[in-house]
């Protein structure tokens, strides 16, 4: 009995991270939701400001420096 190169069980992985795309509706604009998911990832990059003293690269989540935008995020 061969076995092919995806094991049974990635298969699973594979038919479960797909049940939630399948159960998208028809008319919801995937590319909108790839634009929105890289927002929030560049928009969380950028909130941490980058720093060097010197000697290293360091920094500091802006939420800890600017209290009222805390509601923004």
């Amino acid at each position: 009995m061969s076995r092919g190169i995806v094991s049974d069980g990635a298969k699973g992985d594979t038919r479960r991270l797909l049940r939630p795309a399948e159960r998208t509706p028809p008319q919801r604009d995937r590319w909108v939701d790839l634009l929105r998911a890289a927002a929030i990832v560049m928009g969380h990059w950028l909130a941490s400001p980058v720093t060097y003293d010197g000697s290293c690269l360091g920094g500091v989540h802006a939420l800890e420096v600017l209290p009222w935008a805390h509601g923004l995020s």
